[in-house]
């Protein structure tokens, strides 16, 4: 997150001349804005700020006023020069930004991420979960336990929102169950990183924001013909 702001949905009309005016000004409506609204999905070496981030029409029409862009602007500024110190691209700025530590070679990654996931645990979560594009997930939890699930193959057309849709689905099937996160057994917690790998794979294959989210049968369909395929291929 890189700040909170509260300006309703403000919709001018390109063609009727009427303005839309959707919401009021409450402390509750206060919404987060992302960090990845600034990186562009296919241009490494760039963020983008003000009235340029990525966003839908309508999250645009509320995050587009001056307060806002000030908010983002000093948020790229931050990580401009985070990504200058470290010597990485703004897209792997986050997660060293929040455990203070520097970008490793390739050849460590998979250490260095595992290192700041109990960095971020000892602050006091009990689960700590990173996403890794492409790659999948870590589950990290207090317990000592570690899973890392890769994620799946598929034809990417945009890519806006998966985050979103990963925590969406996890947070969903924790809910679900009874039990406290930290205490799910290793096959349990991969489970449930692989259906949330699923469902964010497979709103990359379409393009737009929630109208991307698959449904809960798109998402079980697609993990039994990857099961089938995993089966036939060994």
């Amino acid at each position: 997150m890189i700040a909170l702001y509260a300006y309703p949905i403000d919709i001018h009309s390109p063609t009727e001349g009427t303005t839309e005016f959707d919401g009021k000004y409450h402390a509750a409506n206060i919404y987060q804005l992302p960090y990845r609204i600034l990186i562009p999905v296919e241009m490494d070496g760039l963020l983008v700020a003000g009235r340029c981030v990525s966003a839908t029409h309508e999250a645009h029409a509320a995050i587009r006023v001056m307060p806002c862009t000030f908010a983002l602007g000093q948020a790229a500024g931050v990580a401009a020069a985070l990504s200058c110190q470290a010597g990485v691209e703004p897209r792997a700025v986050e997660l060293a930004f929040l455990t203070l530590t520097e970008v490793p070679s390739e050849a460590r990654w998979e250490t260095w991420v595992e290192h700041c996931a109990r960095s971020l645990q000892a602050l006091g979560p009990k689960v700590v979960v990173v996403t890794l594009g492409a790659q999948g997930a870590l589950w990290m939890a207090e317990n000592r336990l570690s899973v890392r699930v890769a994620g799946f193959s598929v034809a990417e057309v945009d890519t806006l929102g998966a985050g979103d849709c990963f925590f969406g689905v996890l947070t969903c099937l924790l809910a679900e169950r009874d039990i406290p996160p930290a205490l799910l057994s290793e096959g349990e917690a991969r489970n449930l990183i692989e259906t949330a790998n699923a469902a964010a794979a497979l709103s990359t294959t379409r393009r737009g924001g929630m109208a991307s989210f698959p449904t809960r049968s798109e998402v079980i369909e697609f993990l039994n013909v990857q099961q089938h395929r995993a089966l036939h291929s060994t």
